[in-house]
């Protein structure tokens, strides 16, 4: 039986497999096409819209975050090694460190909703994202110290 660590460093190296083969691909859709963006006093909403038939990957989130499945059905791989399928309406919270990878069954609206007074989408990236699961645990490790 593997341990709940190992269970999370594979279900990583799976998402980043099945990322680089989608960019591999000469058909992979530039995901900026499909994302609208929203700003409100102190909240940034990113919507992503996920055509039927399409698989997509997320980014790696710094802080805890709402999610909520506006359209469609999506079939999610959890960190666990298992799949759920989703129905629109759902909302829940993603912890930080999540990164999700999910098959659209139709088409899908999501949207992620996070605390952010920025509106500079280069910053709020900078702000909310992590570029790497590396940069991650270093940030944790240092975390860890400043305590």
């Amino acid at each position: 039986m593997t341990n709940l660590h190992e269970q999370l460093q594979e279900y990583r190296h799976s998402v980043g497999r099945l990322e680089a083969a989608m960019l591999a691909q000469t058909e992979c859709v530039d995901p900026d096409e499909l994302t609208s963006h929203w700003f409100c006093e102190g909240v940034y909403l990113r919507q992503l819209k996920i055509p039927k038939g399409y698989t997509v990957t997320g980014k790696i989130h710094r802080h805890a975050c709402i999610n909520i499945l506006l359209q469609g059905s999506i079939r999610i791989a959890l960190t666990d090694g298992s799949q759920t399928t989703m129905h629109a309406p759902h909302i829940f919270i993603s912890e930080p460190g999540e990164k999700k990878a999910g098959f659209a069954l139709e088409d899908t609206i999501w949207l992620n909703v996070h605390a952010t007074d920025e509106k500079d989408l280069q910053k709020i990236e900078e702000q909310l994202i992590v570029p790497s699961y590396e940069q991650l645990e270093i940030e944790r490790r240092e975390a860890l110290e400043d305590r």
